[in-house]
């Protein structure tokens, strides 16, 4: 769980290091998703801890991120046509 979410928030450092050296915004949808993963393992290692407030808050941003990447993913395809 731990090097999951190390690779993952490695993954998104590189990621945003690269839109900001390139100016690509094409990548920014799934690097919010990518946001929304690594909050879904800080629910469940808060869950493993028994600790309620910050599993719920934890899971409700992770579904924030997860509608938010998506609906600009959907509507950015919409917009592209």
């Amino acid at each position: 769980m731990r090097m999951t979410r190390l690779i993952i928030s490695i993954l998104i450092i590189v990621l945003l290091g690269y839109c900001l050296l390139t100016q690509k915004l094409e990548l920014y949808p799934y690097i919010t998703l990518l946001f929304g993963v690594l909050m879904v393992l800080y629910g469940l290692e808060n869950m493993k801890k028994k600790e309620k407030e910050k599993t719920k808050l934890s899971v409700s941003m992770s579904v924030m991120y997860a509608v938010i990447a998506l609906a600009i993913i959907i509507l950015g395809s919409f917009i592209l046509w």
